[in-house]
């Protein structure tokens, strides 16, 4: 009978023995290398991290509570920094304006009116003081007259008394050599004695005028030292100044809210949505909440359009945890883009995030798993064009 199992060479027998002994190695050999390449490539995978070109957008908002007037661009234009993208309605402010102007001219005309009633009082009290001061300086030129007058008189009257005396004397002579009456010397003796009382009488008025002059000068000079006191017309208004002050200050503040009534662009870019809360997404309408419309009322700070940079100025990117002890200021990194053509630039980060935070869901791996990481910021280099929101690459060099 023929045997179905043939006998194996003894070659045949060896090669077997080798096979079986290799075999393992062979297997245990690749699995390592395998395993080796494996890790190589997830650390050289996640060496990079994805990160996000981010540029400014600004919310354009009013200051005040309002209506808008008109929104004189559309989603997606072009605007340049200070151009009027809305204007809110002012015809509130015009209103208050113009009552205030016409507060500060009624002030104004009450100050005037005032000031001239201040000033004809004062002209009135100064012409009163001029007319007494005349009145005590005509009374010392009245004395001074009447001393003049009874001193020439005195004059006359002594030069009379001197002739008098004269003739008493000669008419005593010519009595005693009995050449003349006696009754003539009586005469003239009476005479004499008549007019030296007047003289006498004279002296003693002059006297009296001389100090009725010098008291009337005393009360001339006193009263010309003594002008009238009449209140400073700037500092009996100064109530009015102050208050059309404060109704100046008023207009200015809201002049100053009636400039921020024209909202203008901060910088050169593109008009986007309202950038909403993620809350109130859900809540919006179609069509609702992409720009303001004019006529709507708006509170203070409530967005009305949304206004976005043309070119991103910097890249946000995340590291993972095993990356964190590595991360630092001022680290050389290179960017890269993921798009054809690609495009790679060395940068450096300006700065890290203290706090691990969630990343953007557009940058988790599962959708249903949040991912977490510490963002820090890149700076785009010079000449390297990326569009907002893109997505980098960014690796540690």
């Amino acid at each position: 009978m023929p045997n179905l199992c043939p006998i194996p060479s003894p070659w045949s027998r060896r090669w077997r023995s080798i096979r079986f002994r290799l075999l393992p190695l062979l297997v245990f050999g690749g699995a390592t290398a395998l395993t080796v390449w494996l890790l190589g490539r997830r650390a050289s995978q996640g060496a990079a991290v994805v990160g996000i070109a981010r540029g400014r957008i600004f919310q354009v908002s009013a200051t005040y509570a309002g209506r808008i007037r008109s929104i004189p661009v559309r989603l997606f234009d072009r605007v340049s920094r200070g151009q009027v993208v809305a204007v809110m309605d002012d015809d509130w402010l015009a209103a208050q304006i113009a009552t205030i102007s016409e507060e500060i001219n009624r002030l104004r005309a009450e100050y005037e009116q005032d000031r001239a009633a201040l000033q004809a009082d004062l002209a009135n009290r100064r012409a009163e003081w001029q007319a007494e001061h005349r009145a005590f300086v005509g009374d010392v030129l009245q004395l001074k007259v009447r001393i003049l007058e009874l001193e020439a008189a005195l004059e006359e009257d002594r030069a009379l008394l001197e002739g008098l005396a004269l003739e008493v004397t000669s008419a005593s002579r010519l009595v005693n050599d009995r050449a003349l009456a006696a009754i003539e010397l009586e005469r003239a003796r009476a005479a004499h004695g008549a007019l030296a009382a007047k003289v006498h009488v004279n002296e003693d008025a002059l006297s009296q005028l001389e100090a009725e002059r010098s008291a009337a000068e005393k009360l001339a000079a006193g009263y010309a030292h003594h002008r009238p006191v009449s209140p400073c017309p700037e500092i009996a208004l100064r109530h009015l100044r102050k208050a059309v002050r404060v109704q100046e200050g008023l207009i200015r503040e809201l002049e100053a809210q009636r400039s921020e009534t024209v909202l203008r662009a901060p910088f050169d870019g593109i008009v986007i949505e309202i950038q909403q809360n993620a809350g109130d997404v859900v809540l919006r309408r179609p069509g609702e909440g992409v720009l303001r419309r004019a006529g709507e009322v708006v509170a203070a700070g409530e967005p009305i359009l949304a206004i976005a940079e043309t070119a991103p100025s910097e890249v946000i990117a995340y590291a993972s945890e095993h990356q964190m002890s590595d991360l630092r200021e001022g680290a050389v990194v290179e960017i890269g883009t993921r798009t054809h053509p690609r495009r790679t630039a060395r940068s450096r980060t300006v700065a890290v995030a203290p706090t691990v935070e969630r990343l953007p869901e557009r940058l988790w791996t599962n959708a249903q798993v949040p991912m977490w990481g510490r963002p820090f910021r890149v700076s785009i280099p010079p000449g390297m064009k990326l569009s907002p929101g893109e997505l980098v690459w960014v690796r540690r060099r």
